[in-house]
């Protein structure tokens, strides 16, 4: 383009726009490559023509991307003779922003062709379509990559997009009108419907076994090469919404709906094998409209399935859980982020654990009647007082919130919409922590940062616990199976409930941040009043689960280091006063078995077994009864009692009202 040529109002508006980010943004989010490197893991094609509105937009959710925050993406524009401004935004674009690079076409061609001059010198592993109109969640490629990385056997990954008619909204501020939910991968159903979406991540490799987008289609060119390459490999579907599609009547699939259905009617004849009989007749469709208030992109307001199970109409879909204790004010912002979801079939059940009354406050804030309030006659703890609310429970899930953490509005519609939609049991997003000090009487926050966001590995949870309670959501039900939370645990008992879900249910984890909890060193959070305690129950879920990493030796060792840690940083002041910790009720019991009458010699013995028991440290204590009791008739007695320790206590889980 003519760089003296008169900028369009909506070009100058972009350039303004990128003026003003050039001191912040842009200067501070420029990726490169290590001098002589040349890969990227994934490269994206961008096709415009006449796309100048939606140019700015797409490059600006590009950058945004967490993979091209770490270098690991790379852009190509393809520009198929537009006759609209879109030079001038990408060229600024490229001098404020690395790896991007930009094709100029003089003569308009198909958009599959130009994909294959995006792919001709693609240098990424992994090739992606970035549509001008469509934009993503921020770490939706990051997301599809890892699972190719992980996954040789995938030769494509396909996700859930929300769906709007609203153009350059982006993924976070959009109103969708539905949802595209797409089916697991299966060959026949292609051929009826594709349901491979407007944003799949594929290998670049496949175009060196099977070929490129064939050019001479204008609609269905992408549906063409899905079917090709279906015949000779895998799929997969991730039931996760990580994209935005714009439904506009201009696209390239809607603005000749009689080419699109012509073009994929020749692509189905052309793959659809000879010995399978009868050709499917071309029919359905995976989008799900929203029919009530419109809310953010992974949020609706209600269930898109009917509920299957023991609901009734009427009954909350959700019960969140909130124990609290003698902080009324934080509380009262625990409860307003309940209540000020975008998703609103739940109800809250309060249990004030022998603290001051919070009833007052609890009939200020609920006007819709949806908290429940009970009350211990005395501190019981953190487990005692969710178990009390499990009892009363009449969700189909169950969220948990501390008193002194919050969720962000869209916390609950992300699970319920996640978990409905998959049929699956548990789920658990990420969350910031909030780091909190004293400043004149109240917290003051002075950091915010994300320790965990951990893909789920049923081998790392049993080393330690990366799922903060009030991230995660499971079915009520789940606890028919493996009971309700350890009483006699006073700190780690999320940890160990999580570990007994694990052996049953899948974890699936949405990578968003959807809440935030505090962190406070001044003794008035658990973390901080409690350090040896947690180093104490870590060694009781260690023994309590042993069996699951006997035969392990990497989360064995990485148990210990993990020990070790947390034991170094306690000062040895503290590390002498758990010797004189009174074991849990559960425990003692398990202990006073071992008390009575006996010969001096074998009285000394299990003093010793005593006091090692007292620390967690039970494969010690087996160690020394079976070396000085092991010809004794009391040496099976005290090991039965010993292993007694190591299995969680609880009452039976009686079934919840319905």
């Amino acid at each position: 383009m003519d760089s003296e040529m008169e900028l369009t109002i909506l070009q100058q508006h972009a350039l303004n726009i990128l003026s003003e980010e050039k001191n912040n943004f842009g200067k501070r989010t420029r990726p490169h490559k290590a001098k002589g490197e040349t890969a990227f893991k994934v490269s994206a094609i961008v096709s415009t023509y006449n796309s100048e509105q939606f140019i700015y937009g797409c490059l600006t959710d590009l950058i945004h991307q967490t993979l091209y925050q770490q270098g690991d993406l790379e852009i190509i524009v393809v520009n198929s003779g537009s006759e609209q401004g879109e030079e001038a935004i990408i060229r600024e674009f490229q001098s404020r922003y690395a790896n991007i690079r930009y094709i100029h076409v003089e003569k308009r061609e198909t958009i599959y062709a130009a994909w294959n001059r995006g792919i001709g010198v693609a240098k990424g592993t992994f090739i992606t379509n970035a549509n001008a109109d469509d934009r993503h969640r921020s770490d939706a490629l990051e997301r599809l990559a890892q699972i190719l990385d992980s996954r040789p056997d995938i030769a494509l990954v396909y996700a859930d997009c929300a769906v709007t008619e609203r153009g350059n909204e982006t993924f976070e501020s959009a109103q969708p009108i539905g949802h595209f939910r797409w089916p697991d991968f299966d060959r026949t159903l292609l051929f009826k419907v594709c349901f491979i979406g407007p944003q799949p991540m594929w290998r670049r490799d496949l175009h060196q076994r099977y070929g490129y987008f064939d050019p001479e289609f204008r609609s269905a060119g992408d549906y063409e090469f899905w079917l090709r390459v279906a015949a000779h490999e895998q799929f997969l579907h991730i039931p996760d919404v990580l994209g935005l599609y714009l439904l506009s009547r201009h696209g390239v699939e809607r603005g000749n709906s009689n080419l699109s259905f012509q073009e994929s009617e020749i692509a189905r004849e052309r793959y659809w094998p000879e010995n399978s009989g009868k050709r499917p007749v071309a029919h359905g469709s995976f989008l799900v409209p929203v029919t009530t208030p419109r809310t953010s992109a992974l949020v609706t307001r209600e269930p898109l399935h009917s509920l299957k199970g023991p609901q009734r109409e009427g009954q909350p879909l959700v019960s969140v859980i909130v124990p609290t204790y003698n902080r009324p004010d934080k509380l009262v912002d625990a409860l307003r982020s309940i209540l000020n979801q975008t998703y609103s079939t739940f109800e809250v059940i309060v249990v004030n654990d022998g603290g001051a009354p919070v009833d007052g406050l609890i009939s200020f804030l609920d006007s819709n009647h949806q908290i429940t309030s009970i009350r211990h006659g005395q501190n019981r703890d953190r487990s005692a007082s969710r178990n009390s609310a499990l009892k009363l429970a009449r969700g189909k899930y169950v969220a948990y919130l501390d008193d002194d953490d919050i969720f962000y509005p869209d916390h609950l519609g992300t699970l319920v919409d996640f978990l409905e939609n998959t049929g699956h049991e548990v789920a658990y997003c990420d969350a910031y922590r909030v780091h909190q000090s004293k400043e004149s009487g109240r917290d003051v926050i002075t950091a915010k940062d994300q320790p965990y966001s951990h893909d789920f590995d049923p081998d790392d949870i049993l080393v330690s616990n990366f799922i903060p309670t009030l991230c995660l959501m499971h079915r009520r039900g789940c606890l028919d199976e493996v009971g309700l939370f350890d009483e006699t645990l006073s700190t780690h008992e999320d940890w160990d409930l999580w570990i007994r879900l694990s052996r049953k249910y899948r974890f699936y984890h949405i990578k968003r941040l959807t809440c935030e909890f505090s962190w406070r060193t001044d003794g008035t959070s658990t973390t901080s009043q409690k350090p040896v305690d947690f180093l104490r129950t870590m060694q009781i879920i260690y023994e309590r689960y042993r069996d699951y990493a006997k035969d392990k030796p990497q989360v064995i060792k990485a148990q210990e280091v993990n020990w070790k840690t947390l034991h170094d940083r306690i000062p040895q002041s503290e590390l002498i006063a758990l010797r004189e910790m009174p074991l849990d009720r559960g425990q003692a019991a398990c202990v006073s078995k071992l008390s009575g009458p006996r010969h001096a010699a074998v009285a000394a013995v299990i003093e010793r077994v005593k006091r090692y028991a007292n620390l967690g440290k039970l494969e010690l204590a087996r160690k020394i009864v079976k070396k000085e009791l092991g010809d004794l008739p009391e040496c099976s007695e005290v090991l039965r009692t010993l292993n007694d320790l190591a299995v969680p206590h609880l009452a039976a889980t009686p079934s919840a009202p319905q």
